[in-house]
């Protein structure tokens, strides 16, 4: 039962990631005014919230962050494989 309930965690935890992952890229070609597609509101909000926070935080700014958010972002893709 505890098996079962960490492994639904984790997949929980995973869709999380990867829509953060996802998301994020979708924010920065925005940003650049590139977009390759458009982002809810509410999505887009998140995003900054977890950039802002990082920022009030940790001390981060915005573009270290940012670099830090894709770093653990392939660093968990990495763990997956």
């Amino acid at each position: 039962l505890v098996k079962m309930l960490q492994e639904s965690f984790r997949k929980e935890q995973q869709k999380i990631i990867q829509k953060l992952d996802k998301n994020l890229v979708i924010y920065l070609s925005e940003k650049n005014g590139t977009p390759t597609a458009s982002l809810s509101d509410e999505s887009r909000q998140h995003i900054k919230s977890v950039i802002t926070n990082m920022q009030s935080r940790y001390g981060y700014s915005e573009k270290g962050s940012i670099s830090l958010l894709q770093f653990l972002l392939n660093k968990n893709y990495d763990a997956q494989s």
